[in-house]
């Protein structure tokens, strides 16, 4: 056999063929360059027509010129080819699944809440949209007592225990009964509520309170009677000396403040006017007794457009804009279905749950609502109305208007915003007691189609012309509540603010890359001045 022993051993590499089966057609070996599964690298001489010579008898020179030449790393040294294992087979492909449902007729696959009941796809949001207002119900169904919709107080945190009264009240406080500290001009105690024997316990258990101290009409000669938090001097004491503040004196009482008794102060603030202009974002004020503000919470006054719409039970509804001394601007889905003699309108709020404010707010009837002619309450397209009251207002530091932008005007791409309400903090958060703003960018009609075809809008969404955006940074965002109310822009050659949106809608509350949608004010300007100038009718609410 020219030199080849019989005893030649048959040279399979198994271990280059480790690993899991692969399906379809076979792979090369890592190592050698043979198909795996099928072939295995031999030296040449044991490999005839392409198979491995099992039997080991009669190996003679190679039959055929090798297809493909390989390395044993076993045999370094002896030339290999590509060499059929006996018996061995390609693994069976996977079974292959069935053809996903196709829709026939020209007919899309969507989700099925993006699917209209006719058939069509919902392109326009219609029942996925989170509007930015309570619900509304009946509190009371015989007198048709209209509420809103809102979650249950918390149960109440478990009280300190009540401690003992006492016997005698400090300094110069008198212990009466609870209702008489309560009388006009009578003041509660520095630590209010004191429980104490009323006269050594012979006529039971009262409070620690201030002696009454008489409202006088006029002050001295010198001072004027203002609100004690805009004081910047001395005040007038109950013992008719002026006084620094924090001296721990009782101070005189005056009629004829802003809002309600005053002090006589040597060194008021300089008078709150009005601004001479539309738009004028107010600066904080230096007051004496700062509220605590909170990130995101507005200071008093400084967007003194911003209006309240209560139902006539002071039941909040939503937000709205000063824009002329007669005339408020908000969303159509926030008076639709209701008549004008259903509401009131609050200017100049800020805490609404106190009411000791440097300026009071004012009440005002409505004499008329107009509602665009083509709103649609479904996806809140053409979502604009404007409000008449009965009277102009006269307009204050904390009462005045906003700018209308021209038509046609659009702040630039990540413009910085202000949206403002007393509305939710989040999706699920709490309602807010100070007047919430928060800064948002402006975003690209286009960009922000596309962002909202990423949520459960779907991907043919159409974002109509009527409707802008604002925000998609996380926890910044109008939300419940907020509707109606004002999306301003500052006009960068004026400084001016401009009322650019109405807060209309939104996917959830505060979500990053999903921004809040608003009327777009520009696109209603020619309508808004036809109503306004009294060239067209007011129309009459289609829904």
């Amino acid at each position: 056999m020219r030199g080849i022993t019989s005893s030649i051993c048959l040279l399979l590499v198994f271990g280059l063929a480790k690993g899991k089966p692969q399906y379809g057609p076979p792979a090369p070996d890592t190592l050698s360059g043979c198909p795996a599964y099928t072939h295995d690298c031999v030296p040449y001489y044991q490999c005839i027509d392409g198979d491995i010579n099992t039997s080991g008898a009669g190996l003679i020179d190679v039959r055929i010129k090798p297809q493909k030449e390989c390395i044993n790393p076993e045999y370094p040294d002896v030339p290999g080819l590509c060499c059929r294992i006996p018996g061995a087979t390609v693994p069976p492909p996977p079974p292959t699944p069935a053809p996903l449902q196709t829709c026939k007729g020209g007919l899309v696959c969507v989700e099925q809440g993006q699917c209209r009941p006719d058939g069509t796809v919902n392109t326009d949001g219609s029942g996925l949209i989170d509007t930015r207002i309570y619900s509304s119900c009946y509190v009371d169904t015989v007198h048709h007592v209209v509420g809103v919709c809102c979650q249950p107080p918390r149960p109440p945190p478990t009280p300190p225990p009540t401690p003992a009264p006492l016997t005698v009240c400090p300094t110069t406080q008198e212990c009466v009964d609870e209702g008489a500290c309560a009388l006009q001009g009578g003041l509660p105690a520095t630590y209010p509520y004191s429980k104490c024997y009323i006269e050594g316990g012979n006529y039971g258990i009262g409070v620690c309170c201030n002696p009454p101290i008489q409202v006088i009409d006029y002050c001295p000669s010198g001072s004027t009677c203002v609100p004690e938090s805009v004081c910047q001097g001395d005040m007038l004491d109950s013992n008719n000396n002026f006084s620094p503040y924090g001296s721990g004196a009782i101070w005189q009482h005056c009629s004829g403040a802003a809002n309600g008794p005053g002090v006589c102060c040597q060194n008021p603030y300089d008078p709150l006017v009005a601004a001479p202009t539309c738009g004028v974002r107010n600066s904080p004020l230096d007051l004496r007794i700062q509220t605590a503000i909170q990130k995101n919470e507005a200071s008093f006054g400084e967007f003194p457009w911003q209006a309240i719409i209560f139902f006539r039970n002071f039941t909040y509804k939503c937000g709205a804009s000063l824009v002329y001394d007669k005339w408020l601007v908000t969303g159509a889905h926030c008076v639709a279905g209701y008549k004008y003699g259903d509401f009131k309108i609050r200017l100049g709020e800020w805490q609404v749950d106190k009411y000791d404010e440097p300026l009071p707010y004012i009440d005002v009837d409505i004499a008329s609502i107009t509602i665009h002619p083509q709103f649609n309450k479904h996806n809140l397209h053409n979502d604009v109305a404007l409000i008449e009251l009965v009277t102009p207002v006269q307009l204050q530091y904390h009462i005045n208007t906003v700018c209308l932008p021209p038509p046609g005007y659009l702040p630039a791409p990540g413009t910085r915003c202000f949206a403002s309400g007393w509305g939710k903090d989040a999706f699920q958060g709490q309602y807010q007691a100070i007047l919430k703003k928060v800064d948002v960018p402006f975003v690209d009609h286009y960009y922000c189609q596309e962002l909202l075809r990423k949520t459960r809008l779907g991907k043919y969404f159409l974002l109509d012309q009527s409707l802008l955006c604002a925000g998609g940074e996380e926890n910044k965002d109008a939300c419940t509540g907020d509707g109606g109310g004002p999306l301003v822009c500052e006009d960068p050659a004026t400084g001016q603010y401009l009322l650019q949106g109405i807060v209309a809608w939104g996917i959830n509350c505060g979500q990053k890359d999903v921004p809040g949608v608003y009327a777009d004010v520009q696109y209603f300007r020619d309508w808004i001045d036809t109503i306004i100038l009294g060239t067209h009718a007011p129309v009459s609410n289609p829904y």
